[in-house]
This record gives structure tokens, sequence and C-alpha cells, in this order.
């Protein structure tokens, strides 16, 4: 949002999980994601999410992923809609090191009226390796079609590429992608999204408990329903954090992030400071 008026973001998402294998498993997880806010130009919404998976291997290089999502989304003032999400994927690996794998999404998207049904289609495949025990790789190449109920649709290439590389005491990480994304339960509700990213990030342990970091990204976004605005948002920050206890870790983080629209309104620059402490039992 562009400017400073208060919000409350409430998620909660409980989970649990039943594994019957080394790599066989079957889990449940549950959102409930509330978005409040007291800017005059954006809503209010609510997302209830359920969504069931399961992994089950027949033997150690053959297996599959089946998943389901079902969505119901509330708005203050945009038309709701209940949503299914429908992922199948075999893998095959072919020793320790690397296994390649396919997959097919599905998304179904009923809005109330005067929204226009849509649904996704996205195949793909794609392959992961592992150079050697600090070096690793991941490449996924699909394509996607968005078909509206009412309309033109759309398609485009999707897939990501990432590869990762650790030391005794830093990890560094590089990732690209193109595809789709959704944009709801935000500021904006902006809805089908086509999306770019390149991402970069580096960690290092400067002590056993002090750990800093620094990273940065860029992304191309078009909205495909909200006529011809397409943005481009970079970001970069930097962050530290101390485990004071096993149980208790503080971080800091700091951000700046700057977005270009092809709509001068959309522009806006922000910078973000964030203390975060987690405890776990």
């Amino acid at each position: 949002q562009r400017e400073r008026a208060t919000y409350i973001r409430n998620v909660l998402e409980p989970s649990i999980e039943y594994r019957f294998g080394p790599e066989n498993l079957f889990a449940i997880n549950y959102r409930n994601n509330i978005y409040q806010t007291e800017r005059s130009t954006s809503e209010d919404s609510q997302e209830n999410f359920l969504n069931p998976i399961l992994n089950y291997w027949f033997d150690i290089r053959n297996g599959l992923t089946f998943e389901y999502g079902y969505t119901i989304a509330d708005f203050e003032r945009s038309p709701d809609f209940d949503g299914h999400l429908a992922r199948a994927r075999y893998t095959h690996r072919f020793d320790p090191k690397t296994k390649v794998f396919v997959e097919h999404l599905y998304l179904i998207r009923n809005f109330d009226f005067p929204g226009t049904d849509y649904d996704v289609q996205n195949p793909s495949m794609g392959i992961e390796h592992a150079f050697s025990p600090t070096l690793s790789t991941r490449l996924q190449v699909g394509y996607f079609w968005w078909n509206p109920k009412e309309g033109d649709s759309e398609s485009g290439f999707s897939g990501r590429a990432a590869i990762t590389k650790r030391t005794a005491r830093t990890e560094y990480s590089l990732a690209l992608s193109a595809g789709y994304l959704e944009d709801f339960y935000s500021a904006e509700n902006l809805g089908f999204t086509k999306a770019y990213r390149g991402i970069a990030s580096i960690s290092h342990a400067l002590m056993e408990r002090l750990t800093v970091g620094i990273s940065g990204s860029l992304d191309r976004l078009e909205y495909i329903t909200q006529g011809d605005r397409k943005d481009w948002v970079w970001r970069i920050g930097g962050n530290a954090a101390y485990r004071i206890f096993r149980w208790l870790d503080v971080s800091l983080e700091y951000w700046h992030q700057d977005l270009n629209s092809n709509v001068d309104l959309n522009d806006y620059k922000e910078n973000r400071f964030i203390l975060r402490i987690n405890l776990t039992i």
C-alpha cells in the first residue's frame, strides 16, 4: 500500500503429519489468513485454505505426490470466490545425487457475481542434481494456460532455475523464476498476474550464534486483469540473527523496496526495519 495506513494481518496455520515409511507422508494443512486495513481505498479480506498432501514412494527410485487445496475467499467489496487446486507429480531418482520429475498443476477459481471464473493448467518437468555435498541445482520448465470464462485467455512459459553453494560458514544462493501468481488478501487484490523474478542471497555465520546476511531481488509483474498495468519492483536488504538459547532467536532485518509502474500513481518507495523474536518449543 502506498500510504502509512494501519493494518493487521493474522495468520493461523496448524498442520498434522503421519509418516508411514522413510519418505512416505500424509499431511493435512489448514490456513486462516485475516487482513484488516484502515486504508480507505483497500479492503478487508479473509482466506480459509484446507490442503491434504500425500507422498508415496513405491521403491527407492519411484515416487508419487498428490496434493489438493480447497479455498474459501471472503472480501469486503470484491467478489468472493471458492477455489480448488490439484497437483500430481511423478519423481524418478537415478541415484542419491540426481532425480527428475514431471508435474501437472490445475487451478479453479469460482467467483460470485460479477466476478469472472477462471482456471489454470500448468504442466512442467524438472531435474535436481547435487554436484557435491555443498553444491546443488534445480531446473524446472513448463507452460501455463489461464482460461477465463469470459474474455481472452493468456499463456506463457513457466520455470525455475536455482543454485545453492555452501561452505563451512557461508551459503550463497541464486534463483530465477517465471510464470504467474495470484494477488489476493493484500492491500490491492490485483488477481492473476504474470510474474518474473530473480533473487540472490548470501548468509554468513560470523560466530557460532551470530549470522548475518544480505539479499536482493528484481520482479517484473504484468497484471492481466488490471488493464495495461506493468510494474518493476526491486528490493535489497540485510539481516542479523543471534541465537540466545537453543529455543530463542532474535533477529533484526532492514530492506528497501522501490516499485516503478507504467502507471505513475502506483510508484512508491519503502524502507522497513523488522525485529523478530522466534521461540521454538
